[in-house]
């Protein structure tokens, strides 16, 4: 197929790892060790119809099974034209294998991908400032406050909600339920610098994982077609959007003394 790629992501300065061998397509991949990929390059390149295995083998004067061992996992992988076979497409990953779906929206293919990516990339840059802002409005407001929010800290203190017996608990309890809203804003993070890094966003599902446990999360296609930087951002994505929130939160809670703002606050400090 025209649609495979190779990546070195996993390979280091020696040389040593392993490599991914992808297809843009169907957003499958899978991994092979640094000192496989030359053979595994050199058969991909002659499978064109007009070799035969035997042909390929006897060009590089190599056993006929060793060609034949590269050409099956191309084919149990659907990475040969015209050849699809059954169950080719496993599960994404084990939240994805393991939880009941509650919502599954397919986001529509990505048509002016320049225009996207470019308005993207302006959002990230908005992001950063509004990042930069939070932080030196809550050294202000913690410096005008004399440091007031620090003063005897305990674990009593951070989760305590209303007057009740039980608040400690009851602040523990809407924490874990402010997580379930803040892991929407985090996967549209993911979403966010995929797009700024010209890949495609797959789905985004809401799901109860292990059957009772709500979790939001996003799948980006073709995620390993991009650089060591790249992925690393798209994979940082999420937890920096639970920052910017995270101070956005703390400095509400500081002007207004809502234990909204608190609870929403430690949702995203837990989350990171």
């Amino acid at each position: 197929k025209k649609t495979i790629y190779f990546n070195d992501l996993y390979r280091d300065v020696y040389g040593k790892g392993k490599w991914i061998i992808g297809d843009a397509d169907t957003d499958i991949q899978f991994m092979i060790s640094a000192s496989q990929q030359e053979f595994f390059s050199k058969v991909f390149n002659m499978l064109d119809g007009k070799h035969s295995l035997e042909e390929i083998a006897s060009i590089y004067n190599v056993d006929c099974r060793k060609v034949l061992s590269v050409v099956k996992i191309l084919y149990e992988k659907a990475m040969l034209a015209d050849k699809t076979p059954p169950n080719s497409k496993k599960s994404f990953n084990e939240v994805d294998r393991y939880s009941i779906p509650i919502i599954k929206y397919k986001f529509k293919k990505v048509k002016n991908k320049e225009k996207v990516q470019s308005i993207a990339k302006s959002i990230y840059h908005l992001l950063n400032i509004i990042v930069i802002m939070n932080i030196v409005l809550f050294l202000f407001l913690n410096i005008q406050g004399d440091f007031n929010l620090l003063d005897n800290i305990s674990f009593e203190k951070v989760l305590s909600i209303g007057n009740s017996k039980s608040k400690v608990l009851v602040g523990y309890l809407l924490v874990n339920v402010g997580m379930v809203l803040m892991f929407f804003f985090h996967e549209l993070g993911h979403v966010l610098l995929g797009l700024k890094n010209g890949i495609q966003p797959d789905r985004f599902s809401f799901v109860l994982f292990l059957g009772f446990i709500p979790m939001f999360y996003v799948k980006n296609k073709n995620i390993y077609t991009l650089d060591r930087k790249g992925v690393g951002s798209v994979l940082l994505a999420g937890v920096y959007m639970n920052l910017l929130l995270t101070f956005a939160c703390l400095n509400s809670y500081i002007v207004f003394e809502n234990d909204f703002f608190k609870i929403m606050a430690l949702s995203n400090i837990r989350i990171i």
